[in-house]
């Protein structure tokens, strides 16, 4: 999917703050092509944020009752390979702050030291570690709790989970993380090449949701949840 003509300039103008401060801070580790296709994908993620994700819509157009559809955030764990390309990981993590979706990366390399403080800046935990590592804490998020404070609701696996990383990579990890968590229903797995489309990147880290308000009342137009949401 084409996200837009190359650009001769360096520009990030219309892109979020939040994602510009990223893109800024990677840009050294980034060559032309890398950055320009980053870039693009950004552009593709604002596009689609303004015009479908971000907004809240009466699908029935009724008058007497509002159907509102929106999207909200939902937590994601990003996996990466050891064959994923820094731009990948990248995009997708871009994806995952345009919508507010409250994420984890994890990577058996390092990223470099000005993404990790742009991303804790923007609560975005950042983990180096093995693949077995990951299995097991995703697995048994219990566990990464020494001393449970009483009250305090338990860790739960993260409902989604975004692989990133070549295809036969992301293929064993996809059965292998299917296996270590016993087939869960509640954990889903999203395996795809990373592409510039944020039609399709944005999914991940969004689920619907579906609001009905009456507007009426005994059969009267009423109209104070006009601005509710």
């Amino acid at each position: 999917t084409d996200a837009g003509a190359p650009s001769s300039t360096l520009h990030l103008r219309g892109l979020d703050s939040r994602i510009t401060t990223v893109i800024e801070a990677a840009q050294a580790s980034l060559d032309y092509p890398a950055f320009e296709w980053l870039r693009r994908a950004a552009l593709s993620d604002a596009v689609a944020w303004n015009e479908e994700f971000g907004r809240v819509t009466d699908v029935s157009r009724l008058g007497v009752e509002r159907n509102l559809f929106r999207y909200r955030p939902v937590e994601v764990a990003i996996r990466a390979t050891g064959d994923a390309t820094w731009q990948a990981l990248l995009r997708v993590i871009l994806a995952g702050i345009r919508t507010g979706s409250t994420t984890t990366v994890s990577a058996p390399v390092g990223l470099p030291a000005a993404v990790r403080r742009a991303l804790s800046d923007q609560d975005v935990n950042v983990f180096v570690e093995t693949e077995d590592e990951w299995l097991d804490r995703v697995a048994r998020p219990e566990q990464d709790v020494a001393d449970a404070v009483a009250g305090e609701p338990r860790p739960t696996r993260p409902p989604r989970v975004r692989l990133v990383g070549g295809a036969d990579a992301v293929s064993a990890l996809h059965s292998a993380l299917a296996e270590a968590v016993g087939g869960d229903p509640d954990v889903a797995i999203y395996d795809n090449e990373v592409t510039t489309a944020g039609r399709i990147e944005l999914l991940p880290f969004l689920h619907e949701q579906s609001i009905t308000i009456t507007a009426h009342r005994f059969g009267n137009p009423d109209a104070w949840s006009a601005d509710v949401i």
